[in-house]
């Protein structure tokens, strides 16, 4: 059966730029699945084990069922598995609180203890929560550069007064306070010396190092939403770039509390290029990134072994709560071979947001374009292309705030 491409649109012109905006939205029929290639995997192809077994899940019911079990499947050979809720107890307390921009913002810091079988570890969170606004909306940035500089500091890579200025609260967490030395070129050993000391969990399927920092985020989750110490807080969305934007997207395929996930710059879909010898070569210096069972699929021939995760499934996981990724025109890290893995991640996803009746349109692969700025939307998904390159800028922040002003602040399907 034939796709239903055909939506009526408004053009609208932003900051020089048209974008479409769907005035008609309507679930469309099953979409065909025409991958890039044999790589690409379907998320609602039901999977036994390492086998797709061709049958296909056809409503939400049956997604919903299933979506536990491919979590779990990907924890355990792709990502690795994170400490179980019965093996540690977690204490959030605030150590400070602090009155800034003439009395509209309030800064909380936030102290973590996670006690485990080999001991305690406590860190950190900063949380700016806008007066006029509460209960407010928070969005937790997760950082790997160790990009934040003082209580009052704002860069376009975190751009702090932006995000106030719109209403929004937000959290800052640095991976290297539960991971110390993991945005360097150390992070393959020292990772494992903190927060992860405290478990038991060094086997092949255990927690690698995006894992690790998805873990203490999603604990940080907790205490944001601990209504004992931060009663002021709503909801919480996650932002992370690079291998932040991955570890930003792990945090939301598990946990439904989070209503909305931006993913910048993380080269988001990994077996599009169909070339399985220069894919591994570029997974090999990330081994690390998952846990140690995961080398058997980067290693094993493809497509016969299919991967346990990929960047379409993580991104399917998450509806039908917001995700917007970003793309960078000039991101030397990706290329030009990798470029589209991003736009492909959002397309691959889209079998699953139309069980949801969440699409305006059918987003693809030859709609892709390397021209930029481009900012393109699809129901609760958002994908937009940048001028500049592997980065975070204020660009990137407006049209995630954007997307935010417009779905997250009046969709009830945000909070599914």
């Amino acid at each position: 059966m034939k796709c239903i491409y055909n939506r009526i649109k408004q053009l609208v012109f932003l900051n020089g730029m048209i974008i479409a905006v769907p005035l008609l939205s309507s679930a469309v029929d099953p979409i065909p699945w025409e991958p890039v290639n044999d790589y690409v995997l379907n998320p609602l192809e039901i999977r036994a084990g390492d086998t797709l077994t061709g049958e296909m899940i056809t409503t939400v019911a049956e997604w919903e069922a299933y979506r536990e079990s491919l979590v779990e499947y990907a924890a355990k050979n792709a990502f690795g598995r994170a400490p179980a809720p019965d093996t540690y107890t977690q204490e959030n307390v605030i150590t400070g609180t602090r009155s800034l921009q003439d009395g509209t913002v309030i800064l909380k810091t936030v102290n973590i203890t996670i006690d485990g079988p080999n001991g305690s570890y406590d860190w950190e969170v900063k949380v700016w929560l806008p007066v006029a606004h509460a209960p407010v909306k928070v969005i937790l940035f997760v950082d790997h550069r160790g990009s934040f500089w003082g209580d009052e500091s704002s860069s376009s890579y975190f751009d702090l007064d932006l995000i106030l200025s719109r209403g929004y609260g937000a959290a800052y967490y640095s991976v290297n306070s539960v991971a110390p030395g993991a945005g360097g070129g150390k992070s393959s050993s020292t990772y494992k010396e903190a927060l992860h000391n405290k478990f038991n969990l060094n086997g092949r399927n255990d927690w690698g190092l995006i894992a690790t920092w998805a873990f203490g985020g999603l604990r940080v989750v907790d205490a944001l939403l601990d209504k004992n110490i931060l009663p002021d807080i709503d909801e919480v969305a996650v932002a992370g770039h690079s291998r932040s934007g991955h570890t930003a997207e792990w945090m939301a395929s598990q946990d439904t509390r989070i209503k909305y996930c931006i993913s910048n710059g993380a080269t988001d879909l990994f077996a599009f290029t169909g070339d399985p010898a220069a894919d591994k070569q570029d997974l090999g210096w990330k081994t690390f990134w998952y846990c140690g069972y995961f080398s058997n699929y980067y290693k094993a021939n493809w497509p016969e072994v299919p991967w346990p995760e990929d960047g379409n499934i993580g991104i399917a996981l998450i509806a039908p709560r917001l995700f917007a990724l970003g793309s960078g025109q000039n991101d030397k890290l990706v290329a030009k071979r990798y470029l589209p893995s991003e736009y492909y991640a959002c397309v691959y996803s889209q079998p699953v947001w139309n069980l949801y009746g969440l699409l305006d349109e059918v987003w693809t692969k030859e709609q892709y374009s390397p021209q930029a700025p481009i900012i393109r939307r699809n129901g609760n998904l958002q994908y937009h292309m940048a001028t500049h390159g592997h980065g975070l800028e204020t660009w990137d922040w407006m049209r995630y705030l954007d997307f935010a002003d417009d779905k997250w602040v009046s969709s009830p399907l945000s909070g599914n």
